[in-house]
Formats: structure tokens, sequence, C-alpha cells
């Protein structure tokens, strides 16, 4: 498992101050990246041996508010 820790930022936030939804997908794609990387294995690295990595499929339930400043951790 991968954490990668990230800091909300203001620019960030929808207009009721929560971490605006599309938001959460970036996180997801910069967790892939870093473990991908982590593991030795870069998108670029793989791409010039053949390889893509492509998300079909995104499912998310939002089951508390992220606000600014707050500290998060992706995991993957």
């Amino acid at each position: 498992m991968h954490r990668h820790p990230v800091k909300v930022r203001f620019y960030e936030l929808d207009p009721y101050g929560h971490l605006n939804h599309s938001v959460y997908v970036q996180l997801f794609e910069t967790g892939r990246i870093e473990l991908l990387d982590e593991v030795g294995l870069g998108l670029h690295d793989l791409e010039g041996q053949g390889y893509r990595f492509v998300v079909s499929q995104i499912a998310t339930r939002f089951l508390v508010s992220a606000v600014g400043g707050d500290r998060l951790v992706v995991e993957t």
C-alpha cells in the first residue's frame, strides 16, 4: 500500500467550503502515479514498453467532508 499525504488547498473548495468532488479524482490519480513510481513503474517507462493503465470506472461514496487546511492521506 502506498500512502500519499496531501493538504486541502483553498482553491480546491466548492462554494460551500468543502473539497470539490472533482478534486478527489485528481487525488486518486496522483496516488496511483506515486505508487507506480515508488515501485519503479513510471508511466513513461511503461508506455515505452507498450503498457498503459486505463481507469475504466470510478465509484465514490463521500462519508465526511474535507475542508480547507485539512490534511488527508491517499492510500493506494
